[in-house]
């Protein structure tokens, strides 16, 4: 059974990091602020700085974008893994970085998400749903 947008893993207002460049059109940040109330998000520009807040705080889900040279690199993976070990990871790609997205997944990402026409609630879904995983496995 698939959790509702009301009562699945994070709908309790846990927190989501996004990493995206603020230069990034349109922003993953902008389709998840469409989706009022339930995602508490916690957006950081570079995989450094949100690799701070996740020792800081802890973090349901780490949305990381494929344009960062930090993730293309694979290296990305392996430090968020090191400091947050549960956190499910997912990788925003466009349909032309599949292969590469494919890679990330192979180093240690839960999933990968095509951002091209995605809307906020399916990008939400797909969240809930790799958290839901993430705890199940735990």
């Amino acid at each position: 059974m698939q959790p509702s947008l009301e009562t699945g893993p994070i709908a309790e207002q846990q927190m989501v990091l996004l990493v995206e460049p603020l230069s990034t059109s349109p922003s993953v940040r902008e389709l998840l602020h469409s989706v009022p109330d339930l995602l508490k998000i916690c957006h950081r520009a570079t995989v450094a700085d949100a690799l701070d807040v996740l020792a800081a705080r802890p973090a349901s889900a780490v949305l990381l974008d494929l344009s960062l040279a930090e993730v293309r690199s694979l290296i990305a993976i392996d430090d968020i893994r090191r400091v947050a070990p549960g956190v499910a990871i997912m990788i925003l790609a466009r349909a032309h970085q599949q292969a590469l997205a494919r890679r990330v997944i192979d180093r240690g990402a839960d999933d990968f998400v095509i951002t091209d026409g995605l809307d906020g609630r399916d990008l939400w879904r797909a969240v809930d749903e790799k958290v839901a995983n993430a705890i199940a496995i735990d």
